[in-house]
């Protein structure tokens, strides 16, 4: 009996009834700022961290020069220490629509990637390690979280209230009474109730359409008295939608809605001779990710970035005495991700304006000449994702990069990567 599930629930968690339903974690595509600071990761659009506790991702072309199958070289690891905490409890609604010192906290989350082909001179290989940080700052604006917070309590009065008319409905004592008999003394109990100052209050347009579809419902499917409570929680679940608000709120606890504004940084350090005790800084960057997804559209979502990149103007020129490089450059772009059940396809466009300030003069009359080079750039990438389980997720790139400092032998993308979600937050540190 659905009903009897919802009463059970409800005595045991209380108002944990909406989450307590669903996994709150949904694995996404490898996205982490220390991947992306060593180049592991060829998209330049991060989407937003899922919930759990730490994330592996394998890179790799999967097969060599001549054809033979790699080892997977390149890894990266997120670790998110809110969600790895003993003994977590959370309230709903912290959970649901967290404040900004609540949202960074439950976001906040740390990154470390490795590669073992980070290219100097063109040829030689060197190893690179990638450390990043990124947090959520802004999600959701007050008019999506009135939405979700009105939705969450409409589920909790719904359920409430099933309970209370299943229970009415199955405590009734008439040895021989018809169908239309019921209906009658199903009202009167619940008049009863209304005066009880501890019950929950129904208002009377809820009772007359729940009398009005049950006497549909009844003369349709059940000729009798048996199974009446059964009927009578159905009819009440199905006109106030309850499935369905269940399943719009566990849409939203597992991928987000509305607007989100992620705030990441990462920083590439680099062993050119592949000694620990000799280690370079060849670039740090800081970036933005605005995104969108529609509350009534589930199947689309929208994904900005806004990126700054410092480069060590003397590692570059040391080991890159060919190309062109620049002491700095700024990202700016997007991505648009369809969605289809376990599909996702995404396709992102992104800018780049480098930038080197080669000398600065003041003439006789106090003006400050500056000159420098300056360089743009476009970076596009078609990805696709399947989800395997809720926990993996397989990742395929194919694109064009970036040239400046990264042209060895060509700007073809390729790449197919997987990412796993280890220790995923369990829906009862919801409380």
């Amino acid at each position: 009996m659905k009903t009897m599930k919802y009463f059970f629930l409800l005595l045991l968690i209380g108002c944990q009834a909406v989450t307590a339903q669903v996994n709150i974690n949904q694995i996404k595509a490898p996205s982490s700022p220390s991947s992306l600071i060593i180049d592991n990761q060829v998209g330049s659009v991060n989407r937003p961290k899922s919930w759990s506790a730490l994330e592996a991702s394998l890179f790799s072309n999967f097969l060599n020069q001549q054809g033979s199958l790699n080892i997977p070289e390149n890894f990266s690891l997120e670790f998110s220490p809110y969600w790895a905490q003993n003994n977590l409890k959370i309230s709903n609604e912290d959970f649901l629509v967290p404040n900004v010192g609540n949202s960074f906290l439950q976001n906040l989350s740390f990154s470390i990637s490795s590669s073992q082909n980070f290219i100097l001179n063109d040829s030689v290989k060197s190893n690179a390690l990638g450390l990043g940080i990124r947090t959520m700052i802004w999600q959701g604006t007050k008019t999506e979280k009135d939405l979700v917070l009105t939705l969450y309590k409409d589920i909790l009065y719904d359920l409430k209230v099933s309970v209370k008319i299943y229970k009415i409905a199955d405590n009734l004592k008439c040895s021989d009474c018809d169908v239309d008999k019921l209906i009658n003394h199903l009202i009167d109990e619940i008049e009863k109730e209304q005066k009880n100052i501890f019950s929950i209050k129904l208002p009377d347009k809820v009772i007359k359409r729940l009398i009005k579809e049950l006497k549909i419902y009844l003369k349709e499917r059940i000729k009798s008295k048996d199974h009446f409570a059964d009927s009578v929680e159905s009819v009440f679940d199905e006109f106030s939608k309850i499935d369905k608000k269940v399943k719009d709120i566990n849409l939203y606890i597992t991928d987000r809605k509305g607007f989100k504004l992620e705030i990441a940084s990462a920083l590439a350090l680099d062993f050119p001779t592949n000694e620990t005790d000799y280690s370079v800084v060849p670039k740090i960057g800081l970036w933005l990710t605005p995104s969108y997804q529609p509350f009534n559209k589930q199947w689309i979502e929208f994904i900005g970035v806004f990126r700054y990149f410092k480069y060590n103007l003397g590692f570059y020129e040391k080991y890159f005495p060919k190309q062109d490089v620049y002491d700095q450059s700024f990202d700016y772009g997007g991505k648009i991700a369809l969605k289809w059940k376990k599909y996702t396809l995404e396709f992102e466009g992104v800018g780049r304006s480098s930038k080197t300030i080669l000398s600065k003069e003041t003439d006789q009359n106090g003006i400050t000449i500056t000159k420098s080079k300056m360089n743009s750039d476009f970076q596009y990438v078609l990805n696709f994702n399947y989800q395997i389980s809720e926990n993996i997720i397989l990742s395929y790139n194919f694109g064009k990069q970036f040239e400046p400092m990264l042209n060895y032998k060509g700007n073809l993308i390729s790449l197919l990567s997987l990412n796993f979600a280890l220790n995923s937050p369990k829906s009862k540190v919801i409380e």
